[in-house]
């Protein structure tokens, strides 16, 4: 009888590469290109737009973070919505590439690992996204339909209490998921995320994984959020109608709520796609649905827009508040701007004759009204500019 010599790991590997190679010729085109085109291609898109995207909008709001309650917690959501965005690189860009080269191997020991001790991370800022999506919308419902309530509860104090409470009961609540599940090595080679012996526990499962978790990720902030984003509306149409008998203009307050409601459904639709896949897993929990031509196979698709969510607010500020419209038109081209200066035609010359004169700039400031300019040898004479 011959005895093998070959390693046990490299004949695993290679029986794995074998089987992988027959799935993938069995599959076709579509089968392997809609997931690398989907969880990697274009998502790698929408992270990198909603990163800068993010960014940007910290930037443009920073210097009214110690002004405005609304334009702190519009940082914090931003801070919180790029950790998010940069959690579905390590999760679903970088394992989507392996797979689609043939290696789900190296996929999961990326994949798994980032997913179980990044996971309470990620579960307190995507909470932390939705309870300050709540407490944006807040801010400004007491100002549009409750004022009397604004001078308590719609202070810079009142919302960074708020935005610290909130922070502090998520990161309590998160705790249990912090070591709920450990990677473990599957027979075939690859990690799997396996989840420790308390988790089996009914009262843990029921009231606490299914109860309390979705009544404050889901239902609590999504009715909350439904109920003012109504009373906004509803607000908005009076005071407009209000406004445009008296002066026929927009408010800058306005222009801003009007963006928030329109970020609060954005957001609201996304939410219900999360829900909606742990339903559709109970409807359909054949694994068969997982692959090519299932149901879950091509719901997938929808974190496409859960990305997009997490970076069109800059988009929405930007297209509906006049304000920040000027700011970032003035942050992204300035520098082509800069030493634009205005033209000035017939200056006297010291000849007393007149025409253009070729002047010098003594002194400008870009957050001065005034430019000091000179004429020949006479007396400099001062001209009068737009204040940017």
């Amino acid at each position: 009888m011959e005895v093998s010599t070959a390693d046990p790991s490299t004949t695993l590997l290679t029986t794995l590469a074998t089987i992988i190679k027959r799935e993938r010729q069995a599959h076709s085109v579509w089968c392997i290109y809609f997931p690398f085109t989907t969880s990697f291609l274009l998502a790698s898109i929408l992270v990198i737009f909603g990163l800068v995207s993010n960014f940007l909008t910290i930037v443009l709001l920073w210097s009214d973070r110690n002004k405005s309650a609304t334009m702190l917690l519009l940082i914090l959501l931003s801070i919180s919505d790029s950790v998010l965005l940069m959690w579905f690189v390590g999760v679903t860009i970088v394992p989507a590439y392996f797979d689609f080269m043939g290696d789900p191997i190296k996929a999961s020991e990326i994949k798994i690992p980032f997913l179980v001790y990044s996971a309470y991370c990620v579960d307190v800022s995507r909470m932390m996204s939705i309870w300050l999506t709540v407490l944006v919308t807040w801010q400004r419902y007491i100002g549009a339909c409750k004022p009397f309530l604004y001078v308590k509860y719609g202070s810079l104090k009142a919302a960074r209490a708020s935005a610290f409470v909130a922070f502090t009961v998520i990161a309590i609540f998160f705790l249990p998921k912090f070591f709920e599940a450990r990677p473990s090595r599957h027979p075939l080679g690859w990690l799997i995320p396996k989840q420790r012996s308390y988790t089996e526990n009914k009262f843990y499962s029921v009231l606490y994984s299914l109860v309390a978790y979705y009544t404050l990720n889901y239902i609590g902030p999504i009715a909350c959020l439904s109920y003012m984003t109504f009373a906004l509306i509803r607000a908005l149409r009076k005071i407009r109608r209000t406004r445009q008998n008296m002066i026929g203009s927009s408010s800058n307050k306005d222009e801003v709520t009007l963006s928030i409601v329109i970020v609060v459904v954005i957001s609201i639709f996304c939410y219900i796609l999360g829900p909606l896949r742990k339903t559709l897993i109970e409807i359909y929990p054949d694994p068969k649905e997982n692959k090519c031509g299932g149901v879950i196979f091509y719901y997938s698709a929808t974190l496409l827009i859960v990305l997009f969510s997490g970076g069109c607010n800059f988009i929405v500020y930007v297209l509906f508040v006049k304000k920040l419209r000027k700011k970032a038109a003035n942050l992204l081209f300035r520098r082509c701007c800069r030493r634009v200066g205005p033209v000035i035609n017939n200056v006297p010359t010291s000849a007393g004759g007149s025409g253009p004169t070729l002047i010098r700039v003594k002194q400008a400031n870009r957050n001065s009204s005034m430019v000091v300019v000179q004429s020949g040898q006479n007396q400099p004479a001062v001209f009068s500019i737009m204040p940017k």
